[in-house]
């Protein structure tokens, strides 16, 4: 998903900046049931794990203002996340644009058919370079991705979580471990709310 703090290396994929800029200011139009948790689909060997994502999103930010200090001031701020299909469902594109920070991204998440997991690559506007994959899968409708990267230059291990998924909500939340992944903090946490309808769902 996100990690624009963190270093990352160079890849092709930034010819997706190319696409049409993001709206700024999205509205909802239709609501989904909110009982519905779509984490876990059809697809018994995960491929289609990231369909709950597909569709437009309002999102606020939390993000910590200090790393590695025990910090608990947080900033937050607003974005908007649309996510299509690719590869027949088996890997996603997310656009996200952060119009009160002056950047936009794309998360690419692609799925191996050999060792049945995802890897989820960022890349950002401000840097135009490609973060190392977190790699994991879904279970019990959370998923767990992990990583390797540096921040400011120190080797670290990335951890990003998604959970809470039902059809009209979505918790996302990144942590940074500097001690090999004993210990955690959560640096960046992401609440979504739809705004078009889910993949296969109808407007009421």
């Amino acid at each position: 998903m996100v990690r624009p703090m963190t270093a990352g290396i160079s890849a092709a994929f930034i010819l997706f900046f190319s696409s049409p800029a993001l709206p700024t200011d999205i509205r909802a139009e239709a609501s989904a049931p909110e009982s519905a948790i779509v984490a876990d689909t059809d697809a018994v060997d995960g491929s289609h794990d990231f369909d709950f994502l597909v569709g437009t999103w309002n999102v606020t930010n939390r993000r910590l203002k200090q790393r590695w200090v025990g910090s608990t001031e947080w900033d937050e701020f607003p974005c908007v996340s649309v996510s299509t299909p690719l590869l027949d469902g088996t890997g996603n594109l997310e656009q996200m644009s952060f119009p009160t920070r002056g950047f936009s991204g794309i998360s690419l998440s692609l799925f191996d058919q050999a060792k049945k997991e995802w890897s989820q690559y960022w890349v950002s506007s401000r840097e135009g370079i490609m973060t190392p994959p977190g790699v994991g899968r879904f279970h019990n409708g959370r998923g767990e991705f992990y990583a390797d990267d540096t921040d400011d230059g120190k080797p670290i291990k990335v951890m990003m979580v998604w959970s809470d998924i039902t059809e009209s909500s979505i918790h996302w939340e990144q942590a940074f471990s500097a001690d090999g992944g004993k210990t955690w903090e959560t640096n960046w946490t992401m609440s979504f709310s739809r705004v078009t309808p889910a993949l296969g769902a109808s407007k009421p």
